[in-house]
């Protein structure tokens, strides 16, 4: 890992807060669209801080371990980690084709 001067960019990070912020005002626009309700701005760090939850218990792309039991070395309890109740309300996530469009991405469903 090379060290970058201040000011330089790190595209790792570069792209991953991005990530976390698509994701996060897709949340949002999903609850706009849904119920025509826009959250308040205060609930924007608590939406980056749940994408990034959920972003850590969802394995990737040719990695058979979730990037949380890869630094906990632990496993993933789905009833634990995953737990959500009968009739409960949730936001679940759609398939987007091009990264770079305005479609919203969570669509609220409820549990069965």
């Amino acid at each position: 890992m090379r060290l970058k001067a201040a000011g330089q960019k790190v595209g790792l990070a570069e792209v991953s807060i991005r990530l976390i912020r698509e994701k996060a005002r897709a949340t949002k626009a999903g609850v706009r669209a849904k119920f025509g309700y826009l959250p308040p701005n205060q609930f924007n760090m608590d939406l980056c801080l749940d994408t990034i939850a959920v972003l850590n218990q969802i394995p990737k792309q040719d990695i058979e371990k979730t990037p949380c039991e890869v630094f906990t070395n632990g496993q993933v309890d789905y009833m634990r980690d995953f737990r959500a109740v009968w009739g409960e309300p949730i936001v679940v996530k759609k398939p987007k084709g091009i990264s770079s469009d305005l479609k919203v991405t969570g669509q609220w469903a409820v549990v069965v």
